[in-house]
């Protein structure tokens, strides 16, 4: 079932950076906040296994761009260009570790 939530992500990320581009961060976030909720609504009345997938795979859109997209944004535009390699890295790590746990 995480595997819907990250394939997701794989779709959402090449399109947050048109979407930051667009119409900036903050209304971007904005947006994806309903659908994300609606996801989440969606898991919760779930009457099937395909509702549920349904769920994760809108949930796993809207966290990937609103996290780890945008993060990484943020976090080019504001931090000194020392700073990139160690949180680019970190910010990989604890996401593969958290794929790691059972």
């Amino acid at each position: 079932m995480f595997c819907v939530f990250q394939l997701g992500g794989t779709f959402a990320c090449p399109v947050a950076g048109f979407l930051v581009d667009g119409f900036g961060r903050r209304r971007t976030i904005l947006w994806l906040m309903p659908a994300f909720l609606g996801g989440w609504i969606l898991i919760a009345l779930a009457q099937n296994m395909e509702m549920i997938y349904a769920g994760r795979f809108i949930t796993g859109t809207d966290y990937i761009t609103s996290t780890m997209a945008l993060t990484e944004i943020q976090q080019e535009e504001i931090n000194s260009p020392v700073a990139h390699s160690l949180l680019h890295t970190s910010n990989d790590i604890y996401w593969q570790d958290s794929l790691a746990e059972p």
